[in-house]
């Protein structure tokens, strides 16, 4: 009966496969100094809304500065739970509306952003309600890299999502 082993070349070569694969998953991402103010935004917000552990705020951390850098810093483990790991969305619309350049080294970017809650271990029943987000961004290029320093404006409406429908004549 032959032996199904896989041979030292195969073992080799898959394993030079894999190191390339997780090598990628790494390096293939833009570094933090070849973004673009309105990339580090971006990649701000999809870390933001896409945390699965207390200790991915390191990720925010990297790519913030002055105020909001140390509001992460001070914030802590159960703070940074409820506000990021726990709480999950499902992103309907994001668009970037305005850049101002202030300076070479600063610009201010608004972006519009809408999103639904969805249900967590907390709350069974997601809230019936469409969130609308326009914020102003101040971010200042330091040591080669865009960061975000502050939130500077921001509007929020809601819009409740009702099941029943409401029609003329009714009530």
């Amino acid at each position: 009966m032959a032996s199904h082993r896989p041979s030292l070349r195969w073992i080799l070569i898959l394993s030079l496969q894999l190191l390339l694969l997780s090598g990628c998953s790494t390096m293939c991402q833009k570094s933090h100094t070849r973004m673009s103010a309105e990339e580090v935004v971006e990649a701000y917000l999809t870390k933001a809304f896409n945390m699965n552990s207390v200790n991915e705020v390191v990720d925010l951390i990297a790519l913030t500065s002055g105020n909001l850098k140390q509001a992460l810093e001070e914030a802590d483990a159960s703070t940074i739970d409820r506000i990021f790991v726990q709480s999950k969305y499902t992103v309907e619309q994001f668009l970037f509306v305005e850049r101002k350049d202030l300076t070479a080294r600063e610009v201010v970017i608004t972006y519009n952003l809408s999103y639904q809650r969805l249900p967590s271990a907390a709350n069974t029943t997601a809230d019936q309600a469409l969130i609308h987000i326009e914020n102003s961004l101040s971010l200042i290029r330091k040591e080669g890299a865009w960061f975000i320093t502050d939130v500077i404006g921001g509007q929020t409406t809601i819009d409740f999502l009702m099941d029943t429908e409401i029609t003329p004549g009714s009530g």
